[in-house]
């Protein structure tokens, strides 16, 4: 686990350990506890909004739900755009996961 924190904090210096207890839940393949920890972080706390609907689209294109995915991560780009200063690396790499999502819908 302190492997795990010291990994993550060096990648996402700027998350608290609740979101990447949620990564961690994606990262196992808990996609549905991954979902319910995001959603009650939303509804719950004054985490990053933006982090989470991203995190949301993330555990949404696990699970090849790609409309909901792209409903997440089109929130998320919203409010990264609209952060004052713009958070542009985050934004870019919303708008990259969305290219993959729509990149595999296609391919249907």
């Amino acid at each position: 686990i302190d492997r795990y924190l010291a990994l993550q904090r060096a990648d996402m210096p700027d998350f608290s350990l609740i979101m990447m207890f949620g990564r961690l839940l994606c990262l196992m393949g808990e996609y549905e506890k991954a979902r319910k920890h995001f959603t009650h972080l939303l509804k719950t706390t004054e985490e990053d909004k933006a982090s989470l609907y991203h995190n949301l689209g993330l555990v949404d294109a696990s699970q090849q739900k790609f409309s909901a995915a792209l409903e997440n991560y089109g929130i998320a780009q919203i409010l990264l755009h609209e952060a004052v200063p713009p958070r542009r690396q985050e934004l870019a790499t919303t708008l990259n996961n969305m290219a993959a999502v729509f990149s595999k819908v296609t391919d249907e």
